[in-house]
């Protein structure tokens, strides 16, 4: 509500567009609709103490308007009589606001595109007693408020750890925390999650930050770590039964389902200024990789390391072998009787993340393949190479049809793998029966 000239009130409504339909019609007929201003009561006349023959001519006489002066304040000089707003009442005007405020979220459309990233700066360091201190202050036994300090200095100050402080997280990462700072690991699920938090945090900093050197703020230091990732489910769960739900195996599934998943977004935040491939069967090729590009490109560099052939082989084989070892949590929805104890639960659903963290790194492997041997997406040279390793793998599980169904289903959960599901599944002697829904 805001005041107008000569002291009166007027109070602006906005409507915004609304969905198609009812809303819109209503929406519209508000926006051309004026309500007239409500008049202003009037004043009861009074009985004139004058005779008939007086002013009025009558026995009722309307009553004079007073002749007083009105008051003003000593200090501002206006005039402190009521405004027409509280004897009138408002006089209200809808107005139609911009259709472009409102409309995409009512429609359910996209929000517009958002403005050009701005470059990267290069971040602060750590002071020089505040690494270790932090680090042991998340493997101790307040692990919050060592993460709440790292935060802090990441998103307030804009500074990045040092290169030993991100080799012990990772380090954390692939094998779990610590135990106050000694060499004793173990699977806390608090402080994995907690430590996790802190990585992915460092990742997705790397859009605006970088290091002096113009590195990515966090990263593997070579193809050993990128490997780690990707076997977590297998080695961390070989001394285990697998199919049977216990609580050492829901912790060793809990640190290979954030390992994955932080392989994954690695792979992600590294290729985000690279489209895609298409859909359709069509496509050029990825384009190479630049030298100044692998610069903020640590995951990259170490699957280049490792040759991508092989790196794309490994990525499949680890994927594969995670669904086959862990299938009586994955098939036929995590239904079977194992999944329905207190640890069964737990198992089935970090079993899944783990699995459609593996699928995912499968996809984003296979455009570092095709960007190096230059080839396009279509082009069979890469999934070859996935079908021999996932037939390897699931030639002796008895399930091994709705394996290979898991397994491509796992590939449409990327953008980047998306297309390689339907010929992949045409290679492994799938059909429409078995992935209903998608065009073979």
């Amino acid at each position: 509500m805001r005041l107008g000239r000569g002291g009166s009130t007027t109070a602006t409504v906005g409507v915004g567009e609304a969905r198609r339909g009812v809303f819109a019609d209503r929406a519209e007929a508000a926006a051309t609709h004026h309500v007239r201003p409500v008049a202003a009561p009037q004043q009861r006349p009074r009985r004139s103490s004058e005779g008939p023959g007086k002013a009025g001519g009558g026995a009722l006489a309307p009553a004079r308007a007073s002749k007083r002066p009105k008051a003003t304040s000593a200090a501002t000089g206006e005039s402190s009589a009521k405004p027409a707003c509280l004897v009138g009442g408002p006089r209200v005007r809808v107005e139609p606001v911009r259709r472009e405020d409102y409309a995409p979220r009512l429609l359910g459309r996209s929000e517009p595109s958002p403005a050009p990233p701005r470059a990267a700066v290069v971040a602060r360091g750590f002071p020089a007693t505040l690494p270790n201190l932090l680090m042991l202050a998340l493997d101790g036994p307040e692990p919050e408020t060592g993460l709440v300090h790292l935060l802090g200095l990441l998103r307030v100050h804009d500074a990045l750890p040092p290169a030993t402080t991100c080799g012990k997280l990772m380090e954390a990462a692939r094998r779990g925390p610590k135990d106050r700072g000694s060499a004793v690991r173990f699977g806390d699920v608090h402080r994995t999650a907690l430590a996790f938090d802190y990585a992915r945090a460092l990742v997705g900093s790397s859009s605006r930050l970088v290091g002096s050197d113009g590195s990515a703020p966090f990263g593997p230091k070579s193809w050993d770590d990128v490997c780690a990732l990707l076997s977590q489910s297998i080695v961390e769960t070989e001394n285990l039964e697998p199919g049977t739900p216990t609580g050492r195996l829901a912790e060793a599934l809990h640190l290979s389902a954030r390992g994955a998943g932080l392989l994954s977004l690695m792979l992600r935040t590294e290729l985000r200024g690279r489209p895609p491939p298409p859909r359709s069967s069509h496509g050029a090729p990825p384009r190479p990789f630049g030298r100044d590009e692998l610069r903020s490109m640590p995951t990259v560099r170490g699957v280049l390391s490792r040759g991508a052939g092989d790196a794309l082989r490994a990525a499949s084989g680890r994927a594969a072998g995670c669904i086959a070892r862990h299938r009586e949590f994955l098939v036929a929805g995590g239904t079977g009787p194992a999944s329905f104890s207190p640890h069964g639960r737990t198992c089935r659903v970090q079993a899944a993340a783990c699995a459609d963290g593996l699928a995912s790194s499968v996809g984003l492997v296979a455009h570092v393949f095709c960007a190096r041997e230059g080839v396009a997406p279509s082009d069979p040279g890469a999934l070859f190479v996935i079908r021999d390793e996932v037939s390897r793998v699931f030639e002796e599980c008895l399930e091994g049809r709705e394996l290979r169904r898991l397994f491509c289903a796992a590939l449409c959960q990327e953008r980047y793998s998306e297309p390689l599901a339907v010929p992949l599944a045409r290679m492994l002697g799938l059909g429409s029966a078995d992935m209903p829904g998608f065009l073979f």
